[in-house]
């Protein structure tokens, strides 16, 4: 994707995320053209290239847009325990339980895996200063790939299960298991 300060590049950016997200709603993401995205946005195809060079890649930019989201909610909580971020994850998930059931819809959401993967480390140097307790470990790299792992198979099984349990008990269930499992104080 092409970064940009540029606020007509970026409302461009943000009229063909919106575009692709309503088309997502109305037809299989592997059928949706790049020309279908430009003209519900309104613009031209050359417009669609000049800021992204995919569907997926609009899909990027919206998962980091929602990253970007989650980061500023954890950073408005006075302090941060593993079951505040577990809460603040699943009440950001449930609130874009649409674009989630899009991707499931459409067999994306192992893209939703790989954005994870890219976005963890970024997310965890904003918000660590604000932990309680920290995270001084050699393999941290390893520690991101578990808990990546982990937090998508959990998602996407609340998403299978049509989002049945509320936030907050998904945030419970997932500190239970990771207390049980890893018996140390979160």
């Amino acid at each position: 994707m092409y970064e940009t300060e540029n606020p007509i590049a970026i409302q461009s950016k943000r009229w063909l995320e919106a575009s692709l997200l309503k088309l997502m709603k109305e037809k299989p993401f592997s059928k949706i053209t790049i020309q279908e995205i430009a003209e519900q946005a309104q613009l031209e195809r050359r417009t669609f290239y000049r800021n992204f060079s995919s569907k997926e890649e609009i899909l990027s930019f919206h998962i980091r847009r929602l990253s970007d989201e989650l980061v500023v909610s954890l950073l408005e909580e006075a302090a941060l325990t593993i079951p505040i971020v577990l809460r603040v994850f699943f009440e950001m998930a449930e609130k874009n339980k649409s674009f989630l059931l899009c991707l499931k819809e459409n067999n994306l959401l192992m893209f939703l895996l790989t954005s994870f993967n890219d976005l963890l480390p970024s997310i965890h140097s904003l918000i660590e200063p604000k932990f309680s307790g920290r995270f001084e470990n050699e393999n941290i790299e390893y520690i991101f790939a578990f808990n990546t792992g982990g937090f998508w198979n959990i998602l996407v099984k609340w998403i299978n299960g049509d989002f049945t349990h509320t936030p907050s008990e998904m945030a419970e269930i997932v500190h239970n298991l990771m207390t049980k499992t890893f018996p140390v104080s979160y």
